[in-house]
């Protein structure tokens, strides 16, 4: 028999259970509201600059920074990049964990963070070997393209390197189809005799609808008012969102080999982890470089 004592606790273990999955069930459709209204009330730079927000309010609070590349991406660096001691930049480089692996292998990195929170926090990861420049993936192409002098990327601009490494996923955050040419042309133009290493997200499964695509019909609805006033062109993309990483273009797999046609490189797909294929954009003056779409395993360099 259940006491007047344990039939109170258990009325609470009750009543804190559907609380708890009620708040829940908030703070998911609300998170999907958000999204559907930020995607369409917004600009595309607009949206690059809210995910920069996002990192910066992540990496001064909950985020967790990784130490250390995980165990496909140190793969991944180990056959794909030539021997240390080359001199490497890293793009997006966050926290600095990749840039921390690549110095203990003996390499000279370089690294590039848009957040001044994480960039601060790569810096002493990185010690005082390498530069770290506050700048996004945009400025880097303002400077190496365009000639500008007037953003940080600048001090990198005109430097030489023997590879780039796109920091973990980053190129996903590269949000406007025009932007990740330029991105990649700038690539190209740092490291001309090196290979261009990226990750990103795979193209989202279609969702199918319930709560979840209620909560964004709503915000997607709410987001058009707010387009409309604004006066902004209406478009179609539609692109993943999270409250700690911001927005983010889930790719194809054809669109990733439209831009190594775009910047004249042979593409090596190195393996798919999880939701992160990675790839190699190669020189196409090395003997053996040009794979195009090709699957590979062990050192490119073999």
């Amino acid at each position: 028999m259940w006491s007047g004592a344990h039939r109170l606790v258990r009325a609470g273990v009750r009543f804190y259970s559907h609380a708890d999955r009620a708040m829940s069930r908030i703070q998911s459709a609300s998170r999907f509201v958000l999204a559907g209204v930020l995607d369409e009330a917004l600009t595309t730079a607009e949206k690059s600059a809210v995910s920069i927000d996002f990192y910066d309010l992540g990496a001064g609070g909950y985020r967790i920074p990784r130490e250390q590349p995980f165990e496909w991406e140190r793969k991944w660096y180990d056959a794909a990049l030539p021997p240390a001691p080359c001199r490497i930049l890293v793009g997006a480089a966050g926290s600095g964990p990749e840039v921390a692996y690549l110095r203990d292998q003996g390499y000279q990195v370089d690294a590039l963070e848009p957040s001044r929170d994480l960039a601060e926090r790569c810096r002493r990861m990185l010690g005082p070997n390498g530069e770290v420049v506050v700048a996004s993936y945009e400025e880097l192409s303002r400077s190496v393209l365009d000639g500008e002098v007037v953003n940080p990327a600048a001090r990198i601009a005109n430097s030489t390197y023997d590879a780039v490494l796109l920091g973990f996923g980053s190129l996903s955050h590269v949000l406007d189809l025009n932007e990740r040419g330029r991105l990649l042309s700038s690539c190209v133009r740092l490291a001309p005799a090196g290979p261009i290493l990226a990750s990103f997200w795979l193209a989202a499964k279609s969702r199918s609808p319930g709560r979840a695509g209620r909560a964004e019909h709503s915000g997607r609805f709410l987001g058009g008012l707010i387009r409309r006033v604004r006066r902004l062109p209406a478009h179609n993309a539609r692109l993943s969102f999270g409250s700690w990483y911001g927005f983010a273009h889930s790719f194809a797999r054809d669109e990733i080999e439209d831009l190594a046609k775009l910047i004249g490189r042979g593409l090596v797909w190195c393996g798919d982890a999880g939701i992160y294929p990675h790839v190699v954009f190669t020189p196409c003056t090395a003997i053996g470089y040009c794979c195009v779409a090709t699957e590979t395993e062990g050192s490119i360099h073999k």
